[in-house]
């Protein structure tokens, strides 16, 4: 029997009931106001999914909400036995308005496919981006519920959040544990809407997929460029979050890994990261100034320290038992 769609007031009130408020804000009622269509679809997707009983982990009763934030940002925690999603509304604003100015730039001939692509769904290529890095943003959290569940501790995990020797650690292992989960869940996204537009022949659903990751893989890659205007330098063993260029790098890499382990064919894996940085370039260029070439040369330079690092904190997280890869993928 369908579970029937849980009222966002109502949802709200019941949180207040049981003494729960907005961590950092008020709770945002979207109601008549701009983006309210916008946050009601990403809020009954999330809670839906949420309240799924398929899921292979438990985290009952889980609530999502919006708080009243204009940063982009999002927290997991647990309060009153609830496993809780907060976004700040900044993220849907900040998100929406970032990708929609890209909008015009599809119609470039070397990225038109891709528009011509994603209008086979309906949907527009600055919307698909804008969802499938709001889609990041739940899964990432939804994998710190996970550790909770598990036992781990419960508290922010912010990467401004001050942290201190083992604590950095420890934040380092549970932040690339949630993008671990988070770039497995976007990747059955991929593979569905890709199976959604393709022709029915083998070649043409690899062919359709790899654009689609490439399309996916470029909201991320923008997303976590834009992030390091705040930490220009790429550091190792600082702040609570890793430095974004290491979290791009693993995420690449766990997108690539979960695509190609529920595909029928062999991904061209070189290819689809070639396309996804040319899409880049295509949406980021500005003026006399290549910002995703800046930002690539920068992290080839410190690729060897950063692959180095992300070794450190995999063979970390062996002795660190709340993961949910290890709940997941034992």
């Amino acid at each position: 029997m369908k579970r029937k769609m849980r009222n966002y007031l109502d949802l709200s009130e019941e949180l207040k009931q049981h003494g729960i408020e907005a961590q950092d804000g008020e709770f945002y009622d979207y109601r008549d106001f701009p983006l309210e269509t916008d946050f009601n679809t990403f809020y009954e997707f999330c809670q839906t999914y949420l309240d799924r009983d398929d899921l292979g982990f438990d985290i009952k009763p889980a609530r999502f909400y919006y708080n009243s934030n204009i940063n982009v940002n999002g927290l997991a925690y647990v309060k009153n036995d609830f496993k809780l999603v907060e976004i700040y509304k900044g993220t849907i604003f900040g998100l929406k308005d970032f990708f929609d100015s890209k909008k015009e730039l599809f119609s470039g001939e070397s990225i038109l496919k891709y528009k011509q692509l994603t209008l086979k769904n309906a949907s527009e290529p600055e919307y698909f981006l804008f969802q499938y890095v709001t889609l990041y943003f739940l899964y990432h959290e939804v994998g710190h519920l996970i550790q909770r569940s598990m036992g781990s501790t419960n508290h922010k995990e912010f990467v401004d959040t001050k942290c201190e020797g083992d604590d950095i650690i420890t934040q380092h292992i549970r932040e690339h544990d949630a993008d671990w989960f988070a770039a497995n869940q976007v990747a059955f996204h991929i593979i569905s809407f890709a199976n959604q537009i393709s022709e029915p022949s083998l070649e043409s659903k690899k062919t359709t997929t790899e654009d689609i990751a490439s399309l996916s893989l470029a909201g991320i890659y923008m997303y976590f460029i834009r992030r390091t205007k705040a930490y220009p330098q790429i550091y190792y063993q600082e702040h609570c979050h890793p430095h974004p260029s290491v979290r791009l790098s693993y995420m690449i890499y766990y997108l690539m890994d979960a695509l190609s382990e529920n595909l029928p064919f062999v991904l061209n894996k070189g290819s689809v990261l070639t396309n996804a940085i040319a899409i880049s370039e295509s949406l980021m260029m500005e003026p006399e100034r290549n910002i995703i070439k800046e930002y690539s040369l920068q992290l080839y330079a410190e690729i060897k320290k950063v692959e180095d690092y992300i070794k450190q904190i995999r063979k970390n997280s062996e002795g660190y038992p709340y993961l949910s890869r290890k709940l997941l993928n034992p």
